[in-house]
């Protein structure tokens, strides 16, 4: 087996949440054949000078970032009038990215559109993997229903994950949404039901958001070299979970990190990373 993958590249700030550095030597530490490298913020990485001093440039940036707000997540048009305010917002996010943006959601496609351009042309190439993590709320369309779900990656060049995504993407167990329906929900019932289901899901601000974020830059990394993210194996890493408990078992529970399919092909492509390199 061979891969043109060579140089991973993760983005990211402290106000994420998560342990970026835990992340960066995870994969280092699985995926040998990769340099990794940690990076600041995605567009504070690549907004080089001339967009930063272009007026006219960087508010462009803005307004396009705002255009793909999703208004409505049950219709396929996005937002391509956004007023100034939702263009200043995203000024303000561009200069300074631990504004939240939890609750705003955004097309995932349409996002990595915007980001792909702004990466240097020598790091476009095969042997290169961009994975922006940030707290933004990412959706794709699905024809098939007619609406748009929420994600925890948008894989491609470059990969997008989402903390956000990992508590809202993913369905709360059955009973949590049977029981909210039964009670008049103010803040301190939702508080109090979500201590019941303690364990069974995950919430904004659970130190096990490092820990299943691993999956997903997992995933990303195999949709680079193989165009196949996920695992049927649901203990496998690349589990494609649409239940919050199947993710919390696939990320955290399972005794294993990765199915003996894929854990075999990561060690093919160890191999071949070791046998490709000059030995002195």
């Amino acid at each position: 087996m061979e891969t043109f993958l060579r140089n991973l590249y993760i983005y990211g700030d402290d106000s994420l949440g998560i342990s970026l550095e835990v992340l960066s030597d995870y994969l280092r530490g699985i995926f040998q054949f990769l340099k990794v490298e940690r990076r600041k913020d995605f567009f504070t990485c690549h907004m080089d000078g001339s967009i930063l001093q272009d007026h006219s440039e960087f508010n462009t940036l803005a307004e396009r970032l705002a255009s793909i707000k999703v208004l409505n997540p049950i219709k396929e048009g996005l937002n391509p009038e956004p007023i100034y305010g939702e263009i200043d917002y995203e000024r303000r996010k561009l200069h300074d990215p631990s504004l939240s943006s939890i609750g705003v959601l955004y097309d995932g496609i349409r996002l990595q559109a915007i980001m792909y351009p702004l990466i240097k042309k020598g790091e476009k190439g095969s042997g290169h993997l961009h994975i922006v993590i940030t707290n933004q709320l990412m959706v794709t369309w699905d024809d098939y229903d007619r609406r748009c779900h929420l994600r925890v990656g948008v894989f491609g060049q470059p990969s997008v994950v989402s903390t956000s995504g990992v508590v809202e993407a993913p369905a709360k167990p059955r009973e949590f949404y049977l029981m909210k329906q039964m009670v008049g929900m103010g803040d301190m019932d939702l508080t109090e039901l979500k201590m019941r289901f303690d364990g069974r899901f995950i919430d904004y601000g659970d130190p096990r958001i490092t820990d299943v974020i691993k999956g997903y830059l997992a995933q990303a990394i195999f949709y680079s070299i193989t165009g196949g993210p996920f695992c049927d194996d649901r203990g496998c890493r690349l589990f494609n979970a649409h239940w919050q408990e199947e993710m919390i078992y696939a990320q955290i529970g399972s005794p294993y990190e990765f199915c003996e399919k894929h854990k075999t092909i990561i060690e093919q492509l160890s191999n071949v990373e070791q046998n490709l390199s000059p030995s002195f």
